[in-house]
């Protein structure tokens, strides 16, 4: 969830330029056993018990309930 935040507040302010790619990249150095960060961004529970990756998720469910939160801090 919160990468996904830092993603949607990049995404609508100017002069960010990030793709979801690079936050994930800075959260596996954080950690450096990969199996402790992959099952963060790449199995991602749906409601339903599906599991996809993170930028699915974002795009499937996060945006769509968070949209109109996220557009109203852009400056």
């Amino acid at each position: 969830m919160v990468m996904c935040a830092i993603y949607g507040v990049c995404k609508v302010h100017p002069g960010y330029s990030i793709q979801f790619n690079n936050i994930i990249n800075k959260y596996a150095e954080l950690f450096k056993s990969q199996r402790v960060v992959l099952p963060v961004y790449m199995h991602v529970y749906y409601g339903n018990g599906e599991r996809k990756d993170i930028i699915h998720f974002y795009n499937d469910i996060y945006i769509k309930s968070m949209k109109e939160y996220i557009i109203a801090i852009k400056p």
